[in-house]
Order: structure tokens, then C-alpha cells, then sequence
């Protein structure tokens, strides 16, 4: 080879070299900062899973506490409410009343009831007995006209967000859901229902007591603080709408909930694949399916060290290592994203010379052909 062939191939490999950039995998930037703290510093990886266990928990403890929502269940009334009162036979007792903010309905002949807390069935008991004075036998009928006593809220992408009446106890998520019009084109597969406070909710139904150890602050990891109830209960639109091998899930609804259908929102794919870049979420990817979103992984990718990283509030990040040979095997888990995961395709340092070579020989072909060509 002549000098200036070989000043020609210099040039090339070191040209080409700054076309690559090398991904460092967490591993290899923490072991080469020398005893410097890494600029993130991430929770260990089994705070990853404790945060989904938690997670579980709380909504464990919440259909716990909650009255079952397969069978009908019985409405309480409440103030704000407007019940229509019917007596047989005696057209003059028939009213509309609503009820007052201390609780309290006033009738003629009977005087003041309290009927917040009672049933239909209930407060037609006691105004058939109450009337039992003045008359014999009477048949009297209850109806809630009105439903204003117990409200939940639903917001984000849905067709008609808004404040909703509970009708009866075994009103579920999926049921907002569905008289809200469904979530938008824009809706991701999350829902995160934010349970009202235990001081000021007013059930439809007494709520049950707890089971011990099912309180919605669970120590799982000492390694990450689980978020607390008020942080909510995340649920997902496949596990709300079911399939063959498990039936819906039926999570009940009371006075103060909160409803919030979030967009769908973007993950970011970084690294080792062909088109890096910030790609929609769509409801049901995984790992796997944003790295082919991305164009899939190059030659140079160390498949053995890719990297999940999630935001799990607060400040904290946890950075979990995913084995993709494993996964392509079936012998690991491919992980479903959110909105703001991140996922980076480190590179391998033996793959990346390797690919640097072969480019920078191609290269060096395409420029000698180039040049033969008058």
C-alpha cells in the first residue's frame, strides 16, 4: 500500500469513527467515574417491583373495604337528594320533597324524618308506621327522583368529562367510563381512580372494615417509599374490560372519587437502534415493541444490558437491566411502558470496534470507487 493510500484509510477509519456514537451502558459509567457520584442516581431494581406490588395492594384494599359490586346493592339517601312520596288513596300526602343539608325531610302529619342513611325500603317503612296513627294500613311508595347525594368526578381524555351521580352501589369505573363516552383517541390503557378521603366521603353503602395488613401504605422495599393512598390506584383498560381467560374488573365507586383517563403520552428509545427518538405510546407496548417502533436494534447492541429506566414520582427513578436474548426466548418478562419511560440499547464495546471497522472499510471502497470514475 502506498503512503498516500495508507494517509487515505487513516483518514477514513477516523472519519467515519465520529459517525458511531458509543452507549455506555449505567454499569460502565459508574464503574468509570472514579469514585464520583453518577450523575443519576438511580433506586435499586426491586423498587420497580415493589411500586407495582403496592400498587396492588391499595386496589386489593380498596375492593376489600368497598361493598361487592357483582349484586345490586342499596342506595342511601343523602342530602340534596329529591324523593317523591306516594300514598294510596290520599292524593293530599303526595309531595316532592328534597332533602335539606342536615338531613331532614318535613312532612305533613308526620312531622321532621332524618333520612339521610336510609333506603327507600327503610323510609317506607317508617312512614308507613308513622301514618299507622292516622289512618289504617296505609300503602305508601318512596322513589329518589333526584340523585344528588353521593358524586364522583371523571377527567381527562374522555368524550364528556364531568361531575356524575351514583344511582346505586355497584356503580364501577367501567360504568363512569362508559356514560362519560369513553375515553378519546388521545387515552391511553391507564386509569387512575383517586379514592375520596375516609373523613368527608359519604358511602352509598357502609363501607367495610379493612382486613388486617390490607392498609394502602404497604412497607414492600425498603429500598423506595411506596406512594400513599392519596396517590391513587392505577388500573388498566384491559384488566377493567377482561377477556376469555379472566372476567372484567368490577372496582365500585363512592361519594368523592376521582376519575383521571391520562393521554397516552411518548417513550424515548436511546441508544443502539436505527431511528432514536421520542415515540407515542400506544395502549398496550412493551420493550419490545417500542424497540421496534424505533427501527429495531444494530449489529453493535449488547442485547444482554438494555435498560428500562422509569419515574416513579417524587424524584425517584429506578433503572431496571432487561436481558432482550432472555425475552426473545420467552424465558424473560417483556415489560409494558408508560408515558415517560425511558429505554436505552447500550452498546457492545467488542460489536461497536467491529462496526466501526466494517463502516470505515466500506467507506473507503465507496471513495476509491468514487474517485475511479471519470
Amino acid at each position: 500500500m502506498s503512503i498516500g493510500a495508507a494517509i487515505a484509510l487513516a483518514t477514513t477509519l477516523v472519519t467515519t469513527s465520529g459517525c458511531l456514537r458509543y452507549t455506555p451502558s449505567h454499569a460502565e459509567m459508574t464503574a468509570n467515574a472514579e469514585g464520583e457520584s453518577p450523575e443519576t442516581d438511580y433506586l435499586d431494581p426491586s423498587a420497580f417491583e415493589a411500586y407495582e406490588l403496592a400498587n396492588q395492594r391499595r386496589l386489593e384494599a380498596i375492593l376489600s373495604e368497598r361493598p361487592d359490586a357483582s349484586p345490586p346493592g342499596v342506595y342511601l339517601i343523602g342530602d340534596g337528594d329529591l324523593i317523591e312520596l306516594a300514598v294510596d288513596d290520599v292524593p293530599e300526602l303526595n309531595t316532592t320533597e328534597r332533602v335539606r343539608t342536615d338531613g331532614v325531610i318535613s312532612l305533613s302529619l308526620v312531622g321532621d324524618i332524618k333520612v339521610r342513611g336510609m333506603s327507600e325500603s327503610a323510609l317506607q317503612d317508617e312512614l308507613r308506621s308513622r301514618l299507622n296513627t292516622f289512618m289504617h294500613k296505609p300503602q305508601v311508595h318512596v322513589f329518589i327522583k333526584e340523585y344528588n347525594a353521593h358524586r364522583v368526578s371523571i377527567i381527562g381524555a374522555v368524550a364528556r368529562p364531568g361531575v356524575y351521580s351514583l344511582k346505586r352501589s355497584n356503580y364501577s369505573v367501567f360504568d363512569l367510563l362508559s356514560e362519560s363516552g369513553g375515553k378519546t383517541e388521545r387515552g391511553g390503557n391507564r386509569v387512575l381512580l383517586i379514592p375520596a378521603s375516609r373523613s368527608t366521603a359519604k358511602p352509598i353503602l357502609p363501607a367495610r372494615s379493612v382486613p388486617q395488613g390490607a392498609e394502602f401504605n404497604i412497607p414492600v422495599s425498603p429500598a423506595s417509599t411506596l406512594p400513599s393512598s392519596s396517590a391513587g390506584v392505577e388500573l388498566t383498560f384491559d384488566d377493567l374490560l377482561g377477556n376469555v381467560a379472566r372476567p372484567p374488573l368490577a372496582v365500585p365507586l363512592r361519594s368523592g372519587d376521582t376519575v383521571v383517563v391520562p393521554e397516552s403520552g411518548y417513550v424515548q428509545v436511546d441508544g443502539e437502534v436505527l431511528r432514536p427518538g421520542s415515540f407515542l405510546l400506544s395502549p398496550r407496548m412493551t420493550l419490545l415493541g417500542s424497540l421496534a417502533s424505533a427501527g429495531g436494534v444494530t449489529y453493535s447492541a449488547d442485547l444482554r444490558s438494555v435498560e428500562l429506566i422509569r419515574d416513579l414520582g417524587a424524584g425517584r427513578r429506578v433503572l431496571v437491566p432487561v436481558n432482550l436474548e432472555q425475552i426473545a426466548l420467552r424465558d424473560g418478562q417483556d415489560f409494558k411502558l408508560r408515558d415517560g419511560d425511558v429505554v436505552r440499547v447500550p452498546s457492545d464495546s467488542g460489536k461497536f470496534f467491529t462496526r466501526q471497522l466494517v463502516d470505515a472499510v466500506n467507506s473507503l471502497f465507496r471513495v476509491g470507487v468514487t474517485q475511479s470514475v471519470p
